[in-house]
């Protein structure tokens, strides 16, 4: 397991070199997360803590929508931001770091790009990992601003 750095930082696909970005600096919930040319904007910066990966802009924590619950995570499921809530509501809302993949709780799914398009503005999705630990398609790092 690799450690997330503290202070803020823009999480980068190792293929591209896009960074996750919250759709139109959006500080609602619910807003999508997407694919982005990186810029100076803070909502491109994300901090960590305790699993959660948190919006510099919004102080919004990025999740996979629909799943509150717990329970399989269907591959294509979007990202969007959410209000951070308390155990055992925020399972879809906790965050691991490994081999470069960023993975919820289910670890069958990784951070990916939608349909596979590594294109600015595509949205942010969790897909099922895919020549796991070599695929840098599906990778991210991290990078201070």
């Amino acid at each position: 397991m690799s450690d997330f750095p503290s202070g803020y930082f823009f999480i980068r696909n190792v293929e591209s070199n896009l960074v996750l970005d919250v759709r139109a600096s959006s500080t609602a919930p619910g807003a999508n997360v997407l694919l982005y040319t990186r810029t100076s904007n803070p909502n491109q910066l994300w901090s960590y803590d305790s699993g959660f990966l948190i919006n510099k802009n919004s102080g919004l924590v990025l999740e996979v929508q629909g799943y509150e619950n717990g329970g399989d995570i269907t591959p294509g499921t979007i990202l969007v931001q959410g209000k951070r809530r308390d155990q055992p509501k925020s399972i879809n809302q906790l965050w691991a770091y490994n081999h470069m993949y960023l993975m919820p709780y289910d670890p069958k799914v990784v951070i990916s790009a939608e349909g596979d398009n590594l294109t600015a503005g595509t949205l942010a999705v969790v897909d099922r990992a895919v020549d796991f630990p070599t695929n840098i398609r599906q990778q991210w790092a991290f990078e201070s601003p």
